[in-house]
């Protein structure tokens, strides 16, 4: 390589050093004031923006919509609020096929108590896969109006992944890398300080025995395995409507597997849910709809109205009418971190994209299998 090729290869990462830097002042959020040498942009790989206000068109419009939910939700579940997405302002994300979204937003908490006005909101949402529901929001907190954040992040400035959950100011209590006894003490008296709901307690006591909430994610049960009133709880379909997340995880569940769906709104529109039921840590110890507030759970949703399910090197039997099954894993992590992992089931595996076209069959298990020939 040529002193002059050497130069200008230097000079384009001290160029792309300088844009993560004013970037992370903001923490990934505002990037209006960022400016770069003459020449340099569409070269430094870095953020785009999107202004939702002003522009007609922007990437996955459904789909970030369901992201920004999905970290009021995270605050919602910390603060035991009730806001809900307002309107979406403007969002940065990396140009990646698993990117990381950076989302301005309205919020208002329809509950009268809490007054009428309107908040701003930061929310960060990270994909871990592509083509199947893994994401993780870091950061979901209010913004002031004016040009300070109300909780500056104390951790790292990272541009994928990088937990910023403490240091959004919500969370607020560090809980213990490892579930030791002395762990266990402390986790303990932060919930009789009333630090922490109790149920977080009963979910460490769970991931100490090593638990059901990390790996692979399950098999669909059986229906017999599913009538275990001790290890499910079969939500009440008064539940899951006076609730808009549970609809939201189906939706992401669909939409992060088909990305198309993200301009074609009236696809969810048709979702239908059946029933829904809920596999926590804390058996039945406690009265059983409070498992729907647990920080570790796996939701069974059973539902209908998608016509034509689309998974990557998997088929599926088409039809609207018919009823279909996804499985949602929810665990909030011990820095406060929530993370969302998901699958459609009943497809089939397929070896070669062509099979596709040839089989339709449906399979009575979750767990996808290669077809053999």
């Amino acid at each position: 390589m040529t002193t002059e090729a050497n130069s200008t290869a230097e000079e384009g990462y001290s160029v792309q050093r300088d844009f993560w830097r004013q970037a992370a002042k903001s923490d990934g959020f505002d990037l209006e004031n960022i400016s770069l040498p003459p020449g340099t942009n569409g070269i430094v790989m870095g953020l785009i923006p999107y202004d939702c206000q002003r522009a007609r068109h922007y990437p996955f419009p459904v789909l970030v919509k369901l992201y920004a939910k999905f970290g009021l939700h995270r605050y919602n579940m910390l603060k035991g609020t009730s806001f809900q997405l307002a309107t979406l302002m403007k969002f940065n994300m990396l140009p990646n096929y698993i990117s990381s979204f950076y989302m301005t937003l309205l919020a208002h908490d329809p509950d009268p108590a809490a007054g009428s006005s309107q908040k701003t909101f930061q929310v960060r949402v990270d994909e871990q896969q592509f083509g199947s529901l893994d994401i993780n929001c870091s950061i979901a907190r209010p913004k002031h109006e004016g040009d300070l954040l109300e909780v500056s992040t104390e951790t790292p400035f990272m541009p994928h992944f990088h937990g910023g959950a403490l240091g959004d100011g919500i969370f607020k209590v560090e809980l213990p890398d490892c579930l030791s006894d002395t762990a266990l003490n402390e986790l303990a008296g932060a919930v009789l300080k009333g630090e922490l709901p109790e149920h977080v307690f009963d979910d460490a006591l769970y991931a100490r025995a090593g638990g059901i909430f990390q790996g692979e994610l399950p098999d669909w049960p059986t229906d017999d395995v599913l009538n275990d009133g001790k290890r499910f709880y079969l939500v009440k379909e008064s539940e899951w409507q006076a609730t808009d997340w549970i609809s939201m995880y189906l939706e992401l569940v669909i939409t992060t597997t088909d990305k198309s769906i993200s301009i074609k709104p009236e696809v969810l529109s048709k979702l239908e849910i059946v029933k829904v039921a809920i596999e926590t840590a804390t058996k039945d110890e406690e009265p059983s709809n409070e498992r729907l507030k647990a920080y570790r759970a796996h939701f069974y949703i059973t539902f209908k109205g998608l016509a034509e399910p689309r998974a990557p090197r998997q088929v599926f039997e088409i039809g609207e009418h018919l009823e279909r099954q996804a499985i949602v894993r929810r665990v909030m992590g011990h820095r406060g971190d929530l993370t969302l992992k998901g699958k459609l089931c009943g497809g089939q595996y397929i070896k070669k994209r062509s099979l596709a076209l040839k089989r339709g069959k449906k399979s009575q298990k979750c767990k996808t299998q290669a077809l053999v020939d």
